[in-house]
Parts: C-alpha cells; structure tokens; sequence
C-alpha cells in the first residue's frame, strides 16, 4: 500500500516523513574541537557525536560504518520496547551489549501530543469549512429534494434494522476471523474463568503436571488453579457457555453498547443526534473487532453505557429507580474491569456534586456497594484476603505508578506513559471509524472548536480524558484489537462524534452537506479501512508476527467451537508455546484433566514421556503447523487427524 495515493494522502496528514528522523547530527574531533564531515573516513581516534531524534516511533539506529561492509554498531532507540541500547552487527548476527532504559525525558513526547491536538484540531475545521461550503453548493444548484432526515431516518424499525445487521457482522467476524475462539492471552484467561464458573467452580484443582496444561495469567496458589482477573467477565461469558453461546456474548454486550448510546445522545441531543450516534457506532471498526474477543472489554462498555443511560433517565424523569439501576451497572463493571469503571464514573460523580443532589448519590453507592463487597469476597476465597488481588499474585509488579519494579520493563516513567499515550491516540483516530488520520479526533474536539459546547459535551470529554491521563500511569500500552484501554470510553466518545455530527449539520445549517461529508469519510471505513483489517485479523492473526492459524481439528457452529474427528481419550501436545497459550489452551475443558482431550505444553521429550507415563492410556497426538493449518499427528506421522478446510 506504500506507493498507493491513498497511503500517501495518509502519510502526508500523519506528516510521516518526520517520525524516527534524526536531525542536527555532528561529529565532533575532542582533540581540536572541531566539528568533522559525519561521513569522514576515518574518523577521529577521539570524538563525539550529537545528535537529536524527532518524534520517534518505530526504532531509531544510528549506524557506525566500518571498513567492511559486514560490520557496523550504532545505537538503538526503541520506544515500544523501553530500550536504548549499542548493537553490533558482524558476520551476519547481532550482538547487544545491556540496555538502559527508554525514554526519560517526558517534555518531547508532550510537544508530540500537542502537535497530534493542533493538526487534529486543524482537520476539525477542515470539516467545518468542507460542510459549509457544500452546504452553499447545495442551496446554489437547489435540485436536491429537501428531506427531514429526522423524520425519515430516526424511526424505530430503520434503528433496528441497523442494530440487527450490525449484530449480524460482528457473529460474522467472530466466526470467520477468530473461529468462536479466544487468541489474545488476556482472553484465553477469562475464557479458562468462565468454563470454571460454568462448571460451578471458583478454582481449578491443580492436576498432575499442572504446568504442562497451566495457560496465560492463571494463577498456581496453595494447589488451586484460577484466573488472574476479576470475576465480571468471566461470569458473563459463563452464562453464555451454559447455554451453548459464549461466542456471542461479547457481541451482544457491544449491541447493547451501541443502542443504550444511541438512546442517551437522542435524550440529551434529540434524535438526530440519537442517530447519529447509532451511525457512528455501528460504522466503528473499533467496536466491531472488540465485539467478539472475548475480553474483559465489551463487557464492561456494555455495562457502563447502560449504567450511563440509566443515570440519563433518572435525570430526565427524577425517578430514583433509575440511579439505582445506574449504581447496580458501574457495581457489575467493577466487577469486570476495576479502574474503567470508577474512571467512567468521576464525570457522573462530579456533576451530582456540583448539583448538590445527595439522594440520587447516595442511591448510586447504596446499589454499587454490593457488588464490590462481592469483588472482596471473591478475593478472600481465592487468595486469603479480599485485599490480595489474583494479579498481584500473578505479578507484583503489574500495576499504576511511575518508578522503578514496575511491570515487564522494570521501569516507568511520565515520557514512557506520554509515549504510551500518543501510541493508543495514534490508533485511536484510525480505529475508532476507519477515517483517514486526524479527522476523527477533529469530529470529537468539534464542539469546543466552534465554540459551543454544553454542559455534557464538557462532562463526556472529561470522561474521556479520564482515560487518557490515568493510562498514561500504567507501564503498557495494551494494544490489541485497537486501543483497547480506551474501549469503555466508547460512550463517551460516540457522544462527542455524535455532537460533532450535529454541530457539523447546525453550523451549515445543512443535515444533507454534513451527512455527506462524512458519509465520503465512511467510503474509507467501509471500502478500503474494514475490508483490509478484517483480512489482516483473518485465522486468528491479529496479534504478533500476524502469523495465521487455523485449527482442522475445530469447527465452529451456532453452540459454539466443536472437536471434530479426534480419538478419545487422547493428549494432544506441542512444544510451541505461542501455540499452546493462543489457541490450544482455551480447548481444555473446566474438568481437567478428566476431559476427553487434554491439550498440554511439552517443550522437552522427557516432558512428553512424563506426560504419557501420568495419563497412560490415551492416545498421543502432536500438534503441527503446516502452512497455517494446525493438524494433529500420531507418534510416527503416519496418521493425520482433522481434515484440512478450504479458505
């Protein structure tokens, strides 16, 4: 796609050109002082160099060319990976001498971030002037019939129609793409959770070899086996398996998503703004690839946009059931996702505050406060203490702070956040409506750009940056399937485009001009933006490497993924821990090791004959890849089990 206009209208708005760059190079000869040609051979015996780097985003090197072109050193600046470090390439490999870590200095990454503001605000207006002067086209030719959008388009039944096809693309990826199957690691942990809570268990006793079939975040505490993760969606996805249909539980939380948003923005807004919100929504790539990954994600959106709407009604009506039910839905999002949910709930905090209204406050706690009792019970069963989180027993250092002991890098600092910030804004304004860069952030900042904004364009833009200002305080990005960190701030981001929309429309005073700008913004999501991530997100390959993995051996259907010709009782092993923790892990059922099939880890021969001797009796399978097709082998390779499929 580099050489495609399309590409470089992209790479000219993202002014790509200056990412990575290194700039006021100089080298400098310590004995005189003076500063020498950096392309001069030789160099001096003792110099320095100085040199400065802008906006770094992928690696950084910056080379020392030897005489023989098979070696050379430099630096590298890594940003993602929190690294500088001096590597030294020669005879085809790559020595790399200790790190030391990667960014300190936070003032260049907030200049970043302000420049990310200042362009997006530029397309902000850029959209602004293109609907005011198509407007004036409009009226100028005057052979465009006049038609109350409103009227023509917010019915019921063409709402429906749009939450039904929507639901129907969403069970289409989950079952195409991702084969009704967790692949993120996070995932595959909540998807081990929820077979347990369908089997009416809290814990998994640890069954022999319990490392050889233990997968990504389970925690190994006093003999029990469980998730590191609180019990919110793990329990959602429970009540999905129970009835044959885990897979579409996620999607149907973002269904609810979509429709309690559209609702509250048409009752704050009108219905135009209502449907525009239910457009916007329903065209959202972020919202579309999240649906149906079994995270801990749509779940709590689900939830926090109905808690966010009930809060809404109870406005509207001064019922106190309705902050009741709002309190009960964030108390189930803390169950799901702890710090979204009392970062969703500052702005709704706030304004009962500021309003001096104590009762529906104090309404919104009373039916909060059982669910996160529940959240403390659950930790007293599986640690000991309702104060010892499964996470910090998985991992000490996995937590919000900046210093050194902190997460994977061992280090966090304020730039690393920033750094971690313009990385999730980055694919934020391309995923969150598949738009060209910038022009999405310039759609939400449109109500403070024209200067009028209300009461909760200001408390859903402080909603958001809620978000964006605590995640800057914990050591990973979080990228997969989009920003995913950001998703339970998509209520609050649907409402800011939804204004946007509206403000697009009432400032050209034209609904047609600003439907068609952004419909010609849609053409990108729906032809070029969608199509391209769903076949980069086929078999499983969203995540590192995009390596595609299609299971033979798994089938899906309406109750979800089936075993299909595999001997029973078998153990299906492999060595490849990628494989194991992705895609084969989630197969284990809540019984094991009393299931049909055991999938289990075996790095070593000697791990695979422990495992024989352990579960004798079952017949021994290998997992292969070939081509991308996962088969199950016997010892000798004789025989192949799991026919390939076409596609």
């Amino acid at each position: 796609m580099v050489d495609s206009p399309l590409y470089r209208f992209d790479a000219w708005l993202r002014d790509e050109s200056s990412y990575s760059r290194w700039e006021r190079t100089r080298v400098i000869d310590l004995s005189t002082g003076l500063t020498v040609p950096s392309d001069a051979r030789p160099l001096p015996t003792d110099f320095r160099i100085e040199a400065a780097v802008r906006r770094p985003e992928a690696p950084a090197h910056l080379w020392l060319n030897s005489a023989t072109p098979d070696r050379r050193e430099g630096l590298e600046l890594d940003r993602d990976r929190r690294n500088a470090r001096w590597l030294i390439e020669r005879g085809g490999g790559t020595d790399a001498l200790p790190r030391w870590f990667f960014p300190e200095q936070p003032a260049p990454f907030a200049a970043g971030l302000l420049n990310l503001i200042g362009r997006s605000a530029a397309a902000g207006f850029a959209l602004v002037l293109a609907t005011w002067v198509l407007a004036h086209v409009i009226r100028a030719v005057r052979r465009i019939p006049t038609v109350d959008l409103e009227k023509a388009l917010s019915a019921r039944i063409v709402a429906d129609v749009l939450l039904a096809a929507w639901l129907v693309a969403a069970a289409v990826v989950t079952t195409r793409a991702y084969h009704q199957l967790p692949h993120v690691l996070d995932a595959v942990s909540y998807t081990f959770q929820a077979g347990l809570f369908a089997a009416g268990k809290l814990a998994l006793s640890a069954p022999p070899l319990v490392d050889d079939f233990r997968g990504p975040f389970e925690v190994l505490w006093q003999g029990r086996l469980f998730s590191q993760y609180p019990p919110g969606a793990p329990a959602a996805y429970a009540l999905g398996q129970v009835v044959g249909l885990g897979w579409l539980i996620g999607p149907l939380a973002c269904l609810a998503l979509i429709g309690a948003t559209s609702w509250t923005a048409g009752v704050l807004f009108g219905p135009g703004c209502g449907l525009a919100a239910l457009g916007l929504g329903v065209l959202s790539p972020f919202v579309l690839f999240q649906a149906g990954s079994f995270l801990s994600h749509p779940i709590a959106a689900g939830l926090l946009a109905g808690a966010l709407a009930a809060f809404v009604a109870g406005e509207r009506d001064g019922e106190l059931r309705w902050y009741a039910l709002s309190g009960a839905l964030l108390g189930a999002a803390f169950l799901t996702r702890e710090a979204a949910s009392v970062l969703f709930a500052l702005p709704l905090g706030a304004r009962l505050l500021a309003t001096r209204r104590w009762r529906p406050l104090l309404r919104i706690c009373l039916f909060g406060v059982p669910f996160v009792l529940t959240y403390l019970v659950y930790n007293q069963h599986l640690t000991g203490s309702p104060w010892l989180l499964p996470r910090t027993l998985f991992n000490a250092t996995d937590h919000f702070g900046f210093g050194d002991g902190i997460g994977f890098h061992t280090r966090h600092t304020l730039a690393a956040g920033l750094a971690n910030t313009d990385e999730l804004l980055t694919i934020l304004q391309f995923d969150l409506f598949g738009w060209p860069p910038l022009f999405t952030l310039g759609l939400l900042s449109a109500p403070f750009l024209v200067g009028r904004p209300r009461t909760w364009d200001v408390l859903a833009a402080a909603g958001f940056l809620a978000f964006v200002t605590a995640y800057a305080a914990y050591f990973y990005h979080g990228i997969a399937l989009g920003p995913r960190y950001y998703f339970e701030a998509m209520p609050w981001l649907l409402l800011l485009a939804a204004r946007g929309a509206q403000l697009l429309a009432q400032m050209a005073r034209s609904r047609a001009a600003a439907a068609i700008v952004l419909g010609l913004l849609a053409l990108n999501t729906l032809l070029f933006y969608v199509p391209l991530e769903l076949q980069r997100r086929l078999d499983l390959s969203g995540q590192s490497g995009g390596v595609k993995i299609s299971l033979d051996f798994v089938q899906p259907s309406l109750l979800g993924p089936q075993l299909t010709n595999l001997p029973t009782p078998s153990l299906v092993v492999t060595d490849d821990w990628w494989l194991f923790n992705t895609s084969l892990a989630p197969l284990n059922c809540p019984r094991l090791p009393d299931c049909d099939v055991l999938f289990a880890l075996a790095g070593t021969p000697e791990a695979v004959s422990a495992l024989q001797a352990q579960y004798s009796g079952r017949a021994l399978l290998r997992a292969v890849n070939r081509a991308g097709h996962i088969q199950l082998i016997s010892p000798e390779g004789a025989q192949l089990v799991g026919k390939a499929r076409r596609g």
